[in-house]
């Protein structure tokens, strides 16, 4: 049976307060898993999908998110920045740092936020103020850094996960003209003050993100019906002893829970630096026979992939091919 927030004493009755706004509507119905394009999804870039400290193939954990007339970056981990100017070019990245509408921290860990300072100090002056969503520890870690961040420092409003619940102003205000009906913080079972997060716009999708956490009730109930689901999957399932004392999924427990949101494409990600490239149990499933990943509608993340609504019935082959030249490369590297 599956620990609740409150019994793991996370996020000071969060839960109990949320209850009534995700659970109280009942379960949504679970989307069919269909093989064409959902037209209208955002594109979703990996900036990073490893968790720790950042590995050759794996960054900290990043996630832009990108529709027609707004964006939202998912956590912003060490080596955030430099990884939006590996892959669009200073000016790409300057021009997507300014025109984000909300950065979004799901806890407090390292990881998760240490990239913040970056990306806040390298976004234009003349770019309007983005809204900064996260746990108490995210507020105390940028005021530390005062005058690091320079005149840039003081475009952002910080809202701690709970008060912009509460707070429908701020909301309309920061996604004014994104066509974004809600951010949903979910609080989830990791440390103090974990969230997940739910994404909904006016044109009928739907995006969720685990952020760090044990498979949790109260995050699968929110997400069902998602377009893409994007979940943690830290350790293969022979560590799950370690999986329990860290409050991380494994990976048969990732696809317990994509099974039960039943979203349109599900998107593993948040490795372990234990597993350089592809984690074993991984490999075998998305190289594997019928039946597997593919069939599934579940995909491995890599840093660099970016996902399109129109595109994803080649996510999971892409996935398979990485994972084989992966193999290859680490073959090649063990002769040498």
């Amino acid at each position: 049976e599956r620990p609740t927030v409150a019994e793991v004493g996370g996020n000071r009755g969060a839960a109990a307060m949320l209850r009534d706004s995700i659970l109280g509507r009942g379960p949504a119905p679970k989307r069919p898993r269909v093989a064409g394009p959902i037209e209208g999804l955002p594109s979703v870039t990996f900036l990073g999908t490893g968790c720790a400290e950042p590995s050759k193939y794996r960054g900290s954990t990043g996630i832009l998110v990108e529709w027609a007339h707004g964006s939202v970056l998912l956590d912003c981990g060490e080596g955030a920045w430099g990884q939006m100017v590996r892959l669009f070019g200073e000016e790409g990245a300057r021009k997507r740092a300014s025109r984000l509408a909300c950065v979004w921290v799901s806890h407090k860990h390292a990881d998760h936020l240490l990239g913040l300072a970056s990306l806040l100090r390298n976004r234009p002056v003349e770019a309007p103020r983005v809204l900064l969503v996260g746990p108490h520890v995210a507020k105390r870690y940028l005021r530390s850094l005062g005058a690091a961040l320079g005149t840039r420092g003081g475009g952002y409003l910080f809202k701690h996960h709970t008060h912009l619940a509460r707070d429908a102003r701020t909301f309309s205000h920061f996604f004014r003209g994104t066509g974004l009906e809600s951010l949903t913080s979910v609080p989830v079972v990791h440390c103090k003050d974990a969230w997940a997060c739910v994404l909904r716009h006016r044109d009928g999708w739907k995006v969720s993100f685990s952020g760090d956490t044990r498979p949790c009730d109260e995050f699968v109930v929110a997400s069902r019906g998602s377009d893409l689901l994007i979940h943690e999957a830290t350790f293969e399932s022979k560590y799950s002893a370690h999986a329990h004392k860290k409050r991380h999924c494994t990976i048969s427990e990732a696809l317990r829970v994509s099974d039960e949101v039943g979203a349109g494409l599900t998107v593993l990600t948040h490795f372990s630096q234990r597993y350089p490239r592809v984690p074993d149990e991984l490999h075998e499933a998305v190289t594997g026979s019928p039946g597997g990943l593919e069939a599934r509608r579940v995909c491995v993340a890599f840093d660099g992939m970016k996902v399109e609504g129109n595109r994803l019935g080649e996510y999971t082959e892409m996935a398979r091919r990485v994972s084989e030249a992966l193999r290859e490369a680490e073959a090649e590297g063990n002769k040498e």
